[in-house]
Order: structure tokens, then sequence, then C-alpha cells
């Protein structure tokens, strides 16, 4: 640890957090290396790091899965020993997403009911369940989960880690694949990559996204845990996770193990009897159901996808009123793990589960949103995407421009297929559009002012000086199709290599910038790059040849000379070429003239302050120009302090949903506007 530590100090290496061992629960588990040795080794790890920097953030106990039993475990014996981690982290490794708020929602309850202050969450590797799977780079699962950690952010999680599939760490030839995002030759997007573009260029807030028509099921009216029922032949196992009480059952035997509840019913009648239950085999594991000693049926209870995958096996069945015994017993296929038997009155039928999800975020400042929607399903679904409170800024002449891209799971995507790009009317109901989202795949949606009514500034790049780098040239390009007939033909050797010009931009403004250039199968893959910062994906020129317009992104310049650099970063795998087409840029204003700022002057001062109290929470911007302290009108004159508290509580309401602050700010923010005299 310290050779480690020392190293890492030496090659001025920036360490966020150290971690003290990689999923402990798969090497700590057996008689001779008991999970408990671990614990040790943790605490001196622990107190290692903190002797060599006490600023050190500790990491731990990074877990393979969430498991509540290590987790709790490992919380105890650190809360006891005086090694709890800054950090607190676990794998989620699964071929489907599994329920990150749920695991985080629980971690967190049980720490705040046992005394231990809350500490930031990681989950420092997501997705995928085995080496070489495809599950590990599916683009419509990944958007659920990144969908799941936006929305538990506000509760702690911190960060998550895509994890790293396709190559061993102990391979000759590993190799860096952004965690499976490219492809095995490092040099080609793959359709997640697009997700965490399009993840990239969520800027400004979080919005609400619901996904579905069905009302969620929100669980049964009574429960019974497992451990309330008598059992026969099975154990209360713990060794799962998502499990709600003290265990499951889990039946031992592949016959004649069983679980008994007693139950009351309120009156006589149908009920619906829900087992929550996990099957993670390969087929049906049928239990025969008993009520009062009558036996009932036989319910297949059919596969979950996994032992942590929990569902409910619905039976209708009518109860007497009063007590009634309730009892499963399996029947030569061991049997499914049951967390709880629930019981509602009537027949309740539960909603399949939402075959899309998505995640918005709008940035007005920058007249934009940016959505993913992601298929998480093998079957085409048609998505009536609706767009409501659409704020003024992505409006004009009541309409939207709503741009769809759509990503796919190929092994290599180097041009994702743009299907929708047109203006929408927007109505007092919003904006609706209608797509077909192919299994497994996402989409991305790009909503900005309307644009059809502009007239954007061009600047064709042949009249412009370039400033070539070593290995490229360029020359002019004369020929028709080209806008004036002209255009410039970069050439370059390697990647890395291109070509820089300084552009004059006429007034300070929000831009969506295009570029003109031409296809070709001799052509190969650029960057486009805005004053050194890349804006947008790669475009590739490959294809039939063709000239026409590529959107690149949305742009804030000022008045004056900017730099757009292209710059060659690859070719499409069947591209005889790697030569690229510049024909001209254009760019659309998508802000208005003279447009101001909400906040013309606005509060910078570094953390918020209500009514001369100082919150400790850093003062951030919240959009169009403001800042939190803008947000809280505490000079402004109150009835009475319950009517200002009122305020503060609904303007942090906001923030905490808007992902601006977290839930302890919040409190924070509350507590200085409780000290402050108004």
């Amino acid at each position: 640890m310290t050779g480690v530590f020392e190293e890492a100090v030496e090659k001025g290496y920036e360490v966020d957090s150290w971690i003290t061992w990689n999923e402990p629960d798969l090497q700590w588990n057996s008689p001779e290396r008991p999970f408990s040795r671990f614990l040790e080794a943790h605490k001196v790890a622990h107190d290692t790091l903190k002797e060599l920097d006490p600023d050190a953030r500790v990491q731990g106990p990074e877990l393979w899965r969430y498991n509540p039993q290590r987790l709790t475990e490992v919380l105890t014996f650190c809360k006891e020993n005086d090694c709890l981690p800054d950090l607190l982290g676990w794998h989620e490794l699964a071929h489907a997403p599994t329920d990150v708020p749920g695991h985080v929602r629980e971690i967190t309850e049980w720490m705040v009911a046992n005394d231990i202050e809350p500490m930031p969450i990681t989950v420092s590797e997501y997705q995928g369940g085995a080496t070489g799977n495809p599950s590990a780079w599916h683009v419509g699962n990944n958007v659920r989960w990144l969908a799941q950690f936006e929305r538990v952010a506000r509760l702690g999680l911190e960060s998550a880690g895509l994890a790293a599939w396709e190559w061993s760490g102990d391979d000759d030839d590993f190799r860096a694949t952004l965690s499976n995002a490219v492809d095995r030759t490092v040099s080609l997007p793959r359709g997640v990559w697009w997700n965490l573009n399009a993840y990239r260029d969520m800027t400004g807030r979080l919005v609400t996204t619901t996904s579905g028509d069905s009302p969620e099921f929100t669980g049964p009216e009574m429960i019974y845990q497992a451990e309330d029922a008598e059992m026969h032949g099975a154990q209360l196992a713990t060794d799962w996770s998502g499990f709600t009480g003290a265990g499951f059952w889990n039946p031992l035997n592949a016959s004649g193990d069983w679980a008994e509840w007693t139950i009351d019913g309120p009156t006589a009648g149908t009920h619906s009897l829900l087992f929550r239950y996990a099957n993670g085999g390969t087929g049906d594991r049928p239990l025969d159901l008993t009520i009062n000693g009558q036996h009932v049926l036989t319910s297949p209870f059919p596969v979950t996808g996994g032992w942590s995958n929990w569902e409910y096996e619905v039976v209708y069945a009518d109860l007497a009123a009063g007590v009634n015994t309730v009892r499963v017993t399996n029947t030569g296929a061991r049997g499914p793990n049951i967390d709880y038997l629930g019981v509602n009155a009537g027949e309740v039928t539960i909603p399949d589960p939402v075959p899309v999800d998505a995640l918005t975020a709008v940035d007005t400042g920058l007249h934009r949103s940016v959505t993913l929607i992601g298929n998480q399903t093998s079957e085409e679904q048609e998505v009536n995407l609706e767009l409501v409170n659409i704020p003024a800024e992505l409006v004009r002449d009541d309409s939207v421009r709503v741009r769809a891209t759509l990503l796919t799971n190929s092994e290599a995507l180097t041009a994702p297929p743009v299907v929708l790009d047109e203006d929408i009317d927007v109505t007092a109901d919003g904006a609706r559009v209608a797509l077909t989202l192919p299994g497994d795949a996402a989409h991305r949606i790009d909503v900005m002012p309307a644009v059809g009514s502009t007239e954007p500034f061009r600047v064709e790049i042949e009249d412009l000086e370039g400033r070539t780098s070593s290995g490229a040239t360029v020359h002019r390009l004369d020929e028709s199709g080209a806008s004036n007939n002209a255009a410039t033909l970069l050439d370059t050797t390697d990647d890395g290599q291109g070509v820089v010009y300084s552009v004059q931009v006429p007034e300070d403004g929000v831009y969506h910038l295009s570029l003109g250039g031409k296809k070709a199968e001799s052509h190969g893959i650029a960057q486009v790059y805005v004053d050194d910062t890349a804006v947008g994906g790669p475009v590739d020129q490959y294809g039939t040849e063709t000239y026409a317009g590529a959107h690149i992104g949305i742009v804030e310049l000022t008045t004056g000379t900017h730099e757009i650099e292209f710059r060659a970063v690859g070719t499409h795998p069947v591209s005889s070429g790697r030569a690229l087409v510049l024909d001209y840029l254009e760019f659309s204003a998508l802000s208005e003239d003279g447009e101001d700022p909400a906040c013309a002057d606005p509060d910078q001062r570094e953390t918020v302050v209500v009514g001369g109290v100082d919150s400790g929470v850093p003062n951030r911007t919240v959009g169009n120009g403001c800042t939190i302290n803008d947000l809280i009108l505490d000079e402004q004159s109150w009835p009475n302090k319950g009517a200002f508290m009122r305020h503060v509580r609904d303007v942090t309401d906001e923030l905490v949903e808007r992902a601006v602050i977290d839930e302890r700010e919040r409190s924070a923010i509350m507590r200085a506007a409780g000290k402050a005299r108004i």
C-alpha cells in the first residue's frame, strides 16, 4: 500500500479515492479465508492511507454485487473500529439493469437508522455480466442505467463507472477500450459511446421524464415476510440482494419443502396473492398452492433473469373472513426464492415493466434540451414522445426543431443515422413526435428553437487561410455540387493531423453549427473543435458520393475571432482512404438579438447565504445567468417568517429535483433560513 501511494505521489497522479480491496466477497468467502479477515485487512489499509495522507479518500468495500448483509457487516465493523470509508462503493454487474435507486435508498436508510452519517456512494462498476457478452455495451440498457443514476444522485450517489469486460487487465494485449464504448481496435465508437457523448451534452438541469401509460404498481396492501412463515426443509437465506425483510425462503430439496403463512382475510371473497420471488434458473420452478388445507392450483414461477431480480407471481384465490393459512410446496424443481407474500382484496393486475426509459436535460442558456430514450427489449417499440412545459428559450415562432438520431449495437457505429430533423408545432399542450425505436437501441433527441425562419451566416471554407499540422495538406477543390462550386480537400497521413481556421463571428450569441462536406468511399472521419473544445461527435464522410450538410452541435460564441479545427480521428472499416472534403461552416442563431439573461447582475458569492447566515453550500449557477443566491429572495419584504420559509422550501425542492443540490445541501440551506432574522 505504501509503495503504491508513493508511486502515485512521485508520478504526480491525481487520485480521487483509494480502494482498499477489489471484490473481497469473491476472495474472502471460505473457512480458510473468512470475510472477517478482509475486515481486518481493510482496517489496516484504511489506517495506513490516513497516516500517509489524512485527506485521502478511502473507498470500499467494492463488493462484486449489491449485498446488504455484507455491506451492513462492513459498516458495523468499521463504525466500531473507526475505519468507515469516505466513499461507499460496490458493483452492479448484471446483463440487465438492476434496481440501483432501491439499493442506494435501502443502505442509506440503514445507515441513518444505525447512527452512521451517510457517506457519498459510488457504483464503481456497472453493466454486463460476463467477458465478451454484448450486454456490456447494450445501448438500450445503458440508457436505463444512466437514468437510474441521475434519479438517485440526490440521495447520495456521487459517481458510477461503466465496467470494462472486453479485455483482462493481465492480458499482454490489454487495450483501454473506454469500458467497451469503442471497438477492439480502440479506434471506432460503439453505440454506447454515442450514449455517453449525449450524456456529456446534458448540461443545464435535469427534468422529469415519465415512461409508459400504465400506473406503477405501488405494492401489496398487506405483506407477510418470509420470516413470518413456518418452514419445512427450507432455510431463511440472505445470499442474494434485493429482499425486503430479514431474508427469503430458500428451498433446499427438489420436492416437499414448504412455507406456510397465517394471514387475516378482512372479508370473505376473492383476493390477490402476490408472491415476490426470484428464479435465476433456466426454467419454471412450480409450487403447489394450498389454502386452508385445500389444494388450489400449481403456479409456474417462471424465470426472472437472476437471483437478485425479484418479480411477482400473482394468484387469485378465495379467502375466508378471518384467519387463513397459505402454503406453497415445491414440486420437483427445488422451487424459487420467495421474499414475501402480499395480499390485496380483489383481482390486481400488475403492469408489465415499461420497455423504454429516458432521461432529459434542459439548458436554457444554450437554448437546447438533450434526451436519451433506450429500448431495453429486443422488440421494436412505438414511442410517442410528448414534450410538455417547454421553456420559452427553446421555442421560436411557436415551433421547436426536433432532431432524432438512432443509436444501435453495431460492432462499430461511425455515423448514427438521423431519423427525424424538422420543425414541430408547439401548442398549449406542448409538442408530440411519433418514433419507432428498434429493439435494443436508443434515440438521442435534440430540441432547440425552430430554424426554418432564421437566416444563418455561412463561411466558405475554401476562402479561408488554414494552418495545417505536420503531415496534413489542403488544397482547393473546384467541382459542381459544392457550395459556390468549390470546397477544400484535407489530406492526412495519420490520426491527430488536421487544419485550423480562424473564423469571424459577427455578434455574441448561441449558434447551431453545421458543416457542409462531401461523402465518398475513400473518405475518413473528423472531429470538429471550437476554440480547442470538441463539439458534437466525429463526422464520418464515408458513403455514396454526395455533398450534404452535417449537424455538429450548439456553441456559445462572442463577437470576434474563433478557431475551428478539423482533426482526423479515424476511418470507416471499409473506407479506401482518409481524405476529408470541407465545404462550408454555417452558424444559425438560436438566441434572439439583444436577449438579456434573467439575472443581469448575478450574485457571485462563493456560498449560499440566507439573510446573512452562511449555509456552507456552494453557490452554483442554475441557468439563464442566475445563481442559487439569486433565487432566494431574502431581501424582499415577507408578511412573516413562515411565508419566507415556505419560499425557501419551494426553491430548494426544485433545486433538488433538478439535481443542482442534494438533500443534505437542501437541509443546510433550510437551517440557514431558519436562523436568518427575517
